[in-house]
């Protein structure tokens, strides 16, 4: 085994342990023995942290589909595995995966995301990285959520939306 593929098991195990370990804290959250500022600097701080993880957590459906790994879950369609992972449906999943795996996972660093609220929900300014090691505006992506699931993702992949949100077209 090369020492690049075990640095990148490492870090996949340690991720997963980190994961755990931050799920349980959540899990024994005790907001009353923190301040009213104290809870709402970490509403904010998780609310950037959720989305962060359902970005995340969609890259790593469409990587684990991608690379067969659904099959050893029991799903012959990974799609279907995919879509139970998101909170979205097979259909959805099916449409997005092709995308996913042509434009949105790339390379680590080709894309820089920046957390904003779109009609008052979660969102994110998407930034592709250029030919000349700049970001560019790419999209607008908004996350329709349950208090436990991401449902919908909207990706609107026009650049002109970003001045609308104070946004710079470029992301340096």
């Amino acid at each position: 085994m090369s020492s690049a593929v075990l640095s990148a098991a490492t870090a996949a195990v340690l991720s997963a342990a980190t994961a755990a370990a931050f799920r349980q804290s959540c899990a024994g959250f005790e907001p009353e023995l923190l301040s009213g500022a104290d809870c709402a600097a970490l509403a904010e701080e998780l609310a950037a942290t959720e989305k962060a993880c359902g970005a995340a957590r969609l890259l790593a459906a469409a990587r684990a589909v991608a690379c067969g790994a659904h099959q050893a879950r029991g799903f012959n369609d990974g799609a279907a595995w995919m879509a139970r992972q998101v909170g979205g449906t097979t259909g959805q999943a099916r449409q997005a995966l092709p995308f996913i795996a042509d434009q949105a996972i790339g390379q680590p660093g080709d894309w820089r995301m920046l957390p904003l609220r779109a009609n008052g929900q979660l969102a994110a300014a998407a930034y592709h990285l250029g030919n000349d090691g700049a970001y560019y505006a790419f999209a607008i992506v908004v996350l329709a959520t349950t208090s436990a699931h991401i449902t919908r993702i909207s990706l609107f992949a026009d650049p002109a939306l970003f001045p609308r949100f104070d946004l710079p077209p470029r992301a340096d």
